[in-house]
């Protein structure tokens, strides 16, 4: 028996009636002993994509970790498990995100990967650029407005604008793409 991948699409999840959540599905078969196995394994999309450069990966780990503070789920590339296809897993995660958190620095500026998965948040309306660094963020973002978090020292209190934006983001209260609230 060969191995079969799933889809995606929607369901409930949670405690919470009408809570929904994006996942994803493999159906993994083998034979073993002359016996077939299927093993139905299910991932929940993130609701939160963090895009940043490698060498600013520890601030994105405290971001993260502040984001799942309030029950959000958070996905970055950290996530990728050995044997997946890491620029189908990214594209995956990356269209099935709701708020695309893009760190803004003097590394990532300059990465051709962060500016196109900022470039494909801002055509969906979910990007949420944030100033990392003392940087400009590339021309075709600069009249996206940036959380500036620069001087931001680790605490998760001091997220709480940001946090508010990315809920907003999240329950569709503001598109970005358009830059006013709906």
């Amino acid at each position: 028996m060969n191995g079969h991948r799933g889809g995606a699409g929607n369901r409930v999840a949670g405690t919470e009636p009408g809570l929904q959540a994006n996942w994803h599905f493999s159906l993994l078969c083998f034979n073993a002993y002359q016996i077939d196995y299927c093993v139905f394994l299910e991932k929940v999309m993130a609701d939160v994509f963090i895009s940043y450069s490698r060498a600013d990966r520890k601030k994105a780990e405290q971001i993260k970790e502040c984001i799942e503070a309030q029950s959000l789920t958070v996905w970055m590339d950290t996530r990728l498990e050995a044997g997946e296809i890491w620029d189908e897993t990214i594209e995956r995660e990356l269209s099935n995100a709701k708020c695309v958190m893009v760190l803004w620095s003097n590394h990532s500026v300059i990465s051709r990967w962060v500016r196109t998965e900022a470039t494909y948040a801002l055509e969906r309306g979910i990007l949420l650029p944030i100033l990392i660094d003392n940087v400009a963020p590339p021309l075709a973002f600069k009249l996206v407005q940036a959380d500036d978090l620069s001087g931001w020292n680790g605490n998760c209190g001091q997220l709480k604008k940001t946090l508010k934006r990315v809920d907003a983001i999240i329950s569709g209260k503001i598109d970005v793409h358009e830059h006013k609230k709906t």
